[in-house]
């Protein structure tokens, strides 16, 4: 689907999403697809996963859009400084759940420092060993 799909049919819910900071429904709906088609993931899907772990964007901490790291036995989970980072380490899990042969030299753009952390050697070992 595209981002106005995405749009429309939320907005057809009738469900007031919680988003940070003047993020529309729109803007995050646009964030999935660019973000997945950069990692080669479907975005649409990525944002179905997220309506079903957020609650319909009315439940999530720091952008975290998918729930990273939170269950009912934990403590927080992964935070976020940007809406784009967040789904862009989204669609990153979503690749490596996906993709076993997924190689971090391989993406377009650097890891999330967030979920695989700032030394890029590391990040890549974290990645390409699906350390999750």
């Amino acid at each position: 689907m595209t981002a106005e799909q995405l749009t429309d049919w939320f907005v057809s819910t009738k469900v007031a999403p919680n988003l940070p900071g003047g993020l529309t429904i729109s803007d995050l709906a646009r964030l999935f697809i660019e973000e997945g088609a950069l990692h080669g993931v479907k975005g649409d899907l990525a944002f179905a996963q997220s309506i079903i772990e957020t609650g319909s964007f009315t439940e999530f901490k720091g952008a975290n859009f998918s729930g990273i790291g939170v269950c009912d036995s934990c403590e927080g989970g992964y935070l976020f400084d940007s809406a784009r980072a967040g789904v862009r380490a989204q669609m990153q899990l979503l690749r490596s759940y996906a993709d076993p042969t997924s190689r971090a030299a391989n993406l377009p753009v650097p890891l999330s420092p967030v979920l695989y952390g700032t030394d890029p050697v590391d990040a890549a070992r974290r990645f390409d060993t699906f350390f999750l």
